[in-house]
């Protein structure tokens, strides 16, 4: 297989004009929206055995339900969050914006999503542009200059750490948020 790099001087381009229109917008009108998910079956990560006895096991293949969020982040508070279960698409993002995301917008506001098929439809275009808001996308492979990414990396890392001391994934997630 082929390696590709990310950081290609079209890509490294991409990034530095969306610094530059960033930049550009105060920081309290920069509104992230993205979604995460996590899988019910969470393993371990280590094993316990007796000093210095090593451990071997099995890790199921089974798939099991998905929990999923969608939530908008503007500096440091987060908006709208939105739980369900399964994967995201186009009609759920959707009633996500209208129900829950825009009426917490306030025009002037500057949505910014990834490139996820999803993010894209005319729906959703219509919905934000009719709050008053403009959208920006961000420039393909950049999680870093997404700061609801990096939200959604430490969740899913306090989630881990506290799965263990709880009963249930539910319990956990709201421990967690």
């Amino acid at each position: 297989m082929k390696k590709r790099s990310f950081n290609t001087k079209k890509k490294i381009k991409k990034r530095n004009q969306f610094a530059k229109k960033l930049d550009k917008i105060p920081k309290k009108d920069c509104v992230y929206v993205d979604e995460s998910g996590i899988n019910k079956y969470l393993q371990r990560k280590h094993a316990r055995s007796i000093k210095e006895v090593q451990v071997y096991g099995a890790i199921s293949g089974l798939r099991y339900a998905r929990e999923s969020f969608i939530a908008a982040k503007i500096e440091s508070h987060l908006l709208a969050p939105f739980c369900y279960t399964g994967t995201c698409h186009t009609k759920l993002f959707n009633i996500c914006l209208k129900d829950f995301l825009i009426p917490e917008l306030k025009p002037g506001q500057v949505v910014m999503r990834d490139n996820a098929s999803f993010h894209k439809s005319q729906e959703s275009q219509r919905l934000i542009e009719k709050a008053g808001c403009k959208i920006l996308f961000l420039p393909p492979h950049s999680p870093d200059l997404n700061s609801i990414e990096i939200f959604w990396a430490n969740f899913k890392r306090i989630l881990q750490t506290n799965l263990e001391k709880l009963k249930t994934l539910a319990e956990a997630i709201d421990f967690s948020f």
